[in-house]
């Protein structure tokens, strides 16, 4: 059974290509910033800088999430600058951010996550960001006047979809992992003598 710490590796095609992903990612922040919509780019780069966590802590350009997990955090965030609503990418992004969370906190830190954690933690972490959105919204509208929150049952209809996003992205993740995964992957105290 693979972990998600095996989805790190030196490969060259597969550095390539991540490094091909985090130049879209800066594409998609420079594009938003000249459509005004400064919080998309916000969540543009925080994705791109979750991506060169491994080369930076590695200093080699080589290391990176395998290709596959960055796609899938890729893909939401440049949705939005194709018309895909950024409402429901947001969730998405945060689910596939918190697959590569999981990813570089088992490879870079001592947690050591099965792929049945890494599950549950995508789908918490989905649900905690989802449910914080909610009281940012209802901060800003007590603070401003505005009136950014829908009414009562179009927001749990929100929760209830952030929620089976996170799931979606857990059980897919997990599939990956045990069956899918490349195998490009060091030995964990690699990892730990390079901190």
């Amino acid at each position: 059974m693979r972990t998600p710490s095996d989805l790190l590796g030196y490969e060259a095609t597969n550095a390539a290509i991540g490094w091909l992903i985090v130049a879209v990612l800066c594409a998609v922040a420079v594009e938003r910033a000249l459509a005004g919509v400064e919080w998309w780019v916000a969540v543009a780069a925080v994705t791109a800088a979750a991506a060169v966590v491994p080369p930076a802590v590695a200093r080699t350009p080589k290391e990176m999430v395998a290709w596959e997990v960055l796609a899938a955090a890729a893909i939401p965030v440049a949705a939005p600058s194709v018309g895909v609503a950024p409402e429901r990418a947001a969730y998405v992004v945060v689910a596939a951010l918190a697959l590569v969370v999981a990813v570089e906190l088992d490879a870079f830190t001592d947690v050591e996550m099965t792929p049945d954690f890494a599950v549950g933690f995508v789908v918490v972490l989905t649900m905690a960001v989802a449910g914080l959105w909610v009281v940012v919204r209802y901060a800003y509208d007590a603070a401003f006047g505005t009136d950014l929150l829908p009414d009562q049952t179009p927001l749990m209809w929100e929760l209830i979809l952030a929620t089976a996003i996170g799931v979606v992205a857990g059980v897919v993740f997990e599939v990956y992992v045990r069956r899918v995964s490349p195998g490009h992957g060091i030995e964990r105290t690699h990892w730990r003598d390079l901190r």
